[in-house]
C-alpha cells in the first residue's frame, strides 16, 4: 500500500481523502486493508482508527472479513462518507418548535445523538446547528446564545441581566426533525 500524500488536515480529514480516493476505483468492492496497513498509511493510533472503521461499518460503507482480518469497502456512496466527517460548531435543540438547549460541540452530529440517550437525556424533538472555524467563535456564540435565548434545559451561563452586547447573528442549517 502507498503513502497517502496530502496537506495537514485533521485526523478525520486524512481518513475521508482516504476512502475518497478508494472510491475512485473501479472496482464495486475495494479491498481497504488491516488496521495496521491502513494506520500505517493515514499515521494515526489505532484506537482513533479503529473507532473510525467501527463508524463506517455501522453506516454500511465497510464490511469486516474476519477471514483474512480486512476491511472493505462495499459502498461507495459519498454522502454516506460526508456522515462521518465532523461539524464543529454550536447546536441548538428544539421542542415544539421552542429552543430548548444550546450547546457546542466538535463532532455535532454524535453529540446531538447523545442528547437522546444516556444520563444527560434531553426531550426534544428537532435541532439546527452553524459551523464556526474557531474554537474562540465556538466559545463565544455559545455563551452568547445561551445568555440571549435562555433556554430552559442550559443550566450554566445563564445570567438573569439581560446583554449589553450584541454580536452579529450567524447562519444556521434548517432545522432537522429527529
Amino acid at each position: 500500500m502507498k503513502k497517502v500524500n496530502v496537506p495537514e488536515f485533521s485526523t478525520t480529514s486524512y481518513y475521508k481523502y482516504y476512502l475518497y480516493c478508494l472510491s475512485m476505483k473501479k472496482q464495486a468492492t475495494s479491498k481497504v486493508g488491516t488496521l495496521k496497513q491502513i494506520e500505517k498509511v493515514i499515521g494515526c493510533s489505532s484506537k482513533t482508527l479503529y473507532r473510525f472503521m467501527k463508524d463506517c461499518r455501522e453506516i454500511g460503507l465497510m464490511s469486516y472479513n474476519e477471514e483474512d482480518c480486512s476491511y472493505y469497502m462495499v459502498n461507495k456512496d459519498l454522502k454516506l462518507m460526508n456522515k462521518l466527517m465532523p461539524l464543529s460548531g454550536i447546536y441548538r435543540l428544539y421542542k415544539d418548535k421552542t429552543i430548548v438547549y444550546v450547546g457546542k460541540s466538535t463532532n455535532i452530529p454524535t453529540r446531538i445523538l447523545t442528547h437522546k440517550s444516556g444520563k444527560n437525556k434531553k426531550d426534544f424533538d428537532s435541532y439546527d446547528y452553524c459551523c464556526l472555524d474557531s474554537e474562540s467563535d465556538i466559545n463565544l456564540y455559545e455563551v452568547y446564545y445561551i445568555c440571549k435565548l435562555k433556554p430552559l434545559m442550559n443550566k450554566e451561563s445563564k445570567n438573569l441581566d439581560d446583554l449589553s452586547v450584541e454580536l452579529p447573528e450567524i447562519e444556521f442549517e434548517s432545522i432537522k426533525n429527529i
